[in-house]
């Protein structure tokens, strides 16, 4: 907490370099999310925690901050799910609850086992009482087909499927249902944007509405975008617009036959993402390809945590069919899909 005689202590940064000083903020754990931030015209005053204000900025963000105490808002925080629906549920039922829900925008999206399917109105009841929540949806099975859409049930609240959804300071319009994007990997996105340097060429593979992309082109000197679904690559041209990135270009069509075209155009990258957690190995020499030597890969997969090294395997495989080799420099774990597995990115030098 941050909060001095009823005040809060902050930072005042000038509004134009509000996004990115924030992004920063919150990848050191400085921001202090019990508040909201305040802006005026010209600038934005950002909560900050204790320990921040104490030394106003140690280490990469040591930069001559000046620190205000001011009223700010509390954050309204709701009752978590399993709050809400306790009095409707016995216990038995309580204990085999899925009580974690994603939100997307104004839309949560819900898993809810056949043997609770009676008592989804009163999970849907639950959340549309959250302000900030205006539709809710249930999964109604996994991410199928080659465009990994996920068919959704319709709860309650507004009946829609589409959303603008906020992360990372971007603005991204969304198709829950038509078009991939996975709002838990929001974290994942920010940790690869802060690996960037600000002259890197990037080439996001599989780029879905355009969560990636658009985030590096805040950083990087261009961005390429490749996405096979027509609705995905739809959207990332909206977003593309909706947050004014004149350095980003986006490809709809299969990354196999289309990188190989686009390698022609802007030659090669300083940085190739791949963010497809099932079946990018497939995609490999693709991305390797259009990689520069010494460039940076980063490689996603589903595996057991006793199994991560194939996918450093699947990387040097790849390379010894092209006679280049990899330096894998971390496996980082980016996500749960079941009891010991998980998804992983596999950063590596190529």
């Amino acid at each position: 907490m941050s909060s001095i005689n009823g005040k809060t202590t902050a930072v005042k940064i000038p509004a134009k370099d509000a996004q990115k000083k924030i992004i920063d903020l919150k990848q050191s754990g400085a921001y202090d999310n019990n508040y909201i931030v305040k802006a005026d015209k010209d600038y934005v005053y950002v909560p900050v925690t204790k320990n921040f204000a104490a030394t106003q900025g140690a280490g990469p963000l040591k930069q001559g901050w000046k620190i205000y105490n001011l009223c700010l808002q509390r954050t309204v925080k709701n009752k978590s799910l399993k709050e809400s629906i306790s009095e409707n549920l016995d216990k038995s039922e309580l204990e085999l609850a899925k009580t974690s829900y994603d939100i997307v925008g104004d839309i949560a999206i819900l898993e809810i086992d056949n043997i609770l399917q009676s008592k989804k109105d009163e999970f849907a009841k639950a959340l549309l009482k959250h302000k900030n929540i205006n539709t809710v949806l249930r999964k109604s099975g996994g991410h199928e087909g080659q465009f990994r859409t996920q068919k959704m049930e319709f709860l309650a609240g507004d009946d829609k499927r589409t959303t603008t959804h906020k992360e990372n300071g971007l603005r991204l319009m969304v198709d829950v249902e038509n078009a991939y994007f996975s709002v838990r990997l929001s974290n994942e996105r920010l940790r690869i944007y802060n690996e960037l340097e600000n002259d890197e060429n990037v080439l996001v593979m599989f780029s879905g509405v355009g969560p990636y992309s658009n985030l590096m082109a805040r950083k990087a000197k261009s961005v390429v975008a490749v996405e096979i679904n027509p609705r995905g690559y739809e959207l990332a041209e909206e977003n593309k617009k909706l947050n004014k990135n004149t350095n980003l270009t986006n490809y709809c069509g299969d990354a196999k036959i289309i990188v190989p075209n686009i390698i022609k155009i802007h030659e090669s990258f300083d940085r190739v993402l791949m963010p497809l957690p099932k079946g990018a190995e497939d995609f490999l020499d693709t991305a390797l390809s259009a990689l520069k030597p010494g460039g940076w890969l980063h490689f996603y997969d589903f595996l057991h945590e006793e199994h991560f090294i194939e996918a450093e395997n699947k990387i040097s495989s790849a390379c010894a069919n092209l006679g280049r080799t990899a330096k894998i420099i971390r496996t980082v774990k980016c996500g749960q899909n079941a009891p010991h597995i998980y998804r992983i990115c596999v950063d590596a030098i190529i």
